[in-house]
């Protein structure tokens, strides 16, 4: 992935970073959910309490999935452009979007 030299351009690599921002805080924060679960699990919490935490973690990973994906697509798409393409680039995901 790269400019017409084949180097990470600058916004692509803003998209990149704030993608893997995005997976890494969403994996943290439904690690320490699902091990919350756990936790009440073996302090003896019904099936319905701990069955709630593995809904919440799957529903924060639902929503951050999409953004995600987008952005990981739209990070490649900067990287691959030229950087005298980058306004064709942003009127076309502008039109799009």
């Amino acid at each position: 992935m790269g400019g017409a030299d084949g180097a990470l351009t600058l916004p692509s690599l803003m998209v990149i970073f704030s993608v893997f921002t995005n997976i890494f805080v969403t994996l943290l924060i439904a690690g320490r959910l699902l091990r919350a679960r756990q936790q009440l699990a073996d302090m003896g919490g019904d099936e319905r309490s701990t069955s709630n935490y593995t809904s919440m973690a799957v529903m924060l990973i639902e929503s951050a999935a999409p953004l995600s994906a987008v952005g990981l697509v739209y990070a490649i798409l900067l990287g691959t452009t030229r950087s005298t393409d980058n306004d064709v680039l942003q009127k076309d995901v502008a039109r799009i979007i």
